[in-house]
């Protein structure tokens, strides 16, 4: 397969480092057009993310899996949608009858992510500028500024504050409507969007794409599953990333 013979290019090969040198000479800010995967042809700003997005070879077993989950129509959530990459996917494997839902807390990464709707006439895509948990409230976050990656809740080191929404709230409120799948990306608190989605997980209509930050996470987000009649299989051979379905 395509998809998976480029994942095991590693960056620090030979090869891998060829293929990302022109990417040296391009200025940040600089708009170019991925090179491939699910974002293939779209608009994309240098500098944005890691180099791997420029050319659309990001996470390629994850996006492969989406290619495989995602139907025209779905009501997909994206949360800890960082930047934009995996928004700008979902967006089009949905289709214009489709819907995305994408949450970040980040004030950085909102502006660079609407930046990236825009560029790419995004018109199915919903941002909501807010933390994902198991409550609802306005918490203290750490965020790597370099990178854009925020932190899990973090009460004793505050960098800045966020509002923090769960999905059974924004759901059952009706401020969104019921999710098809949900991919979660949240740097080490996705279990707390587990948690938060428990009248979620009941109706065992979802899937979930899920990217696990530690043993503990893997740990913790399994039992949940399980609690709920979940089965799920890895992605990848350290079992980082799962698939959940009911």
């Amino acid at each position: 397969m395509y998809f998976s013979k480029l994942s095991k290019i590693s960056p620090q090969s030979l090869l891998g480092k060829l293929i990302r040198f022109p990417l040296v000479f391009l200025p940040k800010g600089a708009v170019v057009r991925i090179r491939m995967g699910i974002n293939k042809g779209m608009r994309w700003i240098v500098g944005s993310g890691i180099a791997s997005a420029c050319l659309g070879t990001t996470e390629l077993e994850v996006q492969l899996a989406l290619t495989r989950q995602i139907k025209e129509g779905m009501t997909v959530f994206d949360i800890g949608a960082h930047r934009g990459f995996y928004t700008l996917g979902l967006a089009r494997l949905v289709g214009k009858t489709g819907k995305v839902y994408a949450f970040e807390p980040s004030p950085n990464n909102v502006l660079f992510l609407l930046k990236h709707l825009k560029l790419n006439n995004i018109t199915n895509t919903t941002v909501f500028a807010t933390a994902v948990a198991d409550h609802v409230s306005f918490d203290n976050f750490a965020i790597d500024f370099k990178s854009g990656y925020v932190g899990k809740i973090a009460p004793n080191e505050p960098l800045f504050k966020a509002t923090v929404v769960s999905l059974d709230w924004m759901v059952f409120e009706n401020i969104i409507p019921f999710p098809d799948f949900i991919k979660i990306d949240v740097e080490g608190s996705e279990s707390k969007v587990l948690l938060g989605s428990k009248h979620i997980l009941e109706q065992k209509r979802t899937l979930f794409l899920i990217e696990l930050h530690s043993v503990e996470q893997k740990q913790r987000c399994k039992d949940i599953l399980n609690t709920f009649g979940y089965r799920y299989f890895s992605l990848d051979s350290d079992e980082f990333h799962i698939i959940a379905h009911p």
